[in-house]
């Protein structure tokens, strides 16, 4: 009876620690889950003030020279085309704090994408390179906004510290979305390089973060983060989508 009882009381002892470690797990991943999705719409919240702070320097740039009406209307112009693609971004980011598990895929086309993308990017000083055939595929509109926003913002961060630094962005002549940034600046040095998409990355002007974040962000709809070419004079960043999503 006593080494029943033993046994008994072994039994229910190793079922109630497993009970705990399975309690203990799941609270781990929903605090990992909640500190992620809490980061990411952080950093999309981010650069929707970064957005408004181009648009605010530019208003206060046409204010405080002698320009003619022209100048007025283009600024206009862009005021009226920014700020309502600015609010649907800050309701989406609100609704996804809201109900983070209802989150949805904004699908369009690549061509549709492509000319609003342009238009809302007239201001910065940039290239834009457009293939002779757009690709045919569908697009996540809303994510492709957040990863390309990103790498922008942190080009023109560059561009800022270096004089003539030239950025770009390049659309591939390919059938399915393949996108690049790059610019004539610094190399991004290789300790950072080598964990910019795998973990939170310390850096001076927040590269490591975002990046980290954003590639998170497109591989859950499809997609790969790369860092294509890093050394001094050219640094390029690579969006497509991968194989899975392709064949499907």
């Amino acid at each position: 009876m006593y080494l029943h009882v033993q046994l008994l009381t072994q039994i229910l002892g190793e079922f109630y620690e497993t009970k705990r470690r399975e309690e203990t797990i799941s609270q781990n991943t929903y605090m990992q889950t909640f500190y992620e999705t809490g980061s990411r719409l952080t950093h999309d919240i981010k650069n929707i003030l970064q957005s408004l702070g181009a648009l605010s320097a530019a208003a206060e740039q046409n204010h405080n020279t002698n320009n003619d009406a022209n100048d007025d209307t283009r600024l206009i112009e862009l005021v009226k085309k920014q700020l309502p693609r600015l609010n649907q971004r800050l309701a989406n980011t609100l609704t996804k704090l809201e109900r983070p598990n209802m989150e949805k895929k904004h699908q369009a086309k690549v061509a549709t994408w492509w000319k609003s993308f342009k238009q809302l990017n007239t201001h910065h000083q940039m290239q834009f390179e457009t293939p002779a055939n757009l690709p045919k595929a569908d697009i996540d509109s809303e994510m492709l906004n957040s990863v390309v926003d990103n790498l922008l913002q942190n080009a023109l961060e560059k561009a800022k510290l270096v004089a003539n630094t030239l950025i770009k962005v390049t659309l591939m002549p390919s059938q399915n979305l393949r996108i690049e940034v790059s610019d004539t600046g610094s190399a991004v040095p290789t300790d950072v390089a080598e964990r910019l998409f795998k973990s939170h990355v310390s850096s001076k002007n927040g590269l490591g973060v975002g990046l980290y974040h954003v590639a998170q962000q497109a591989r859950q709809a499809g997609y790969h983060l790369s860092l294509a070419e890093n050394r001094d004079g050219e640094v390029r960043f690579r969006l497509e989508m991968i194989a899975s999503t392709i064949d499907n």
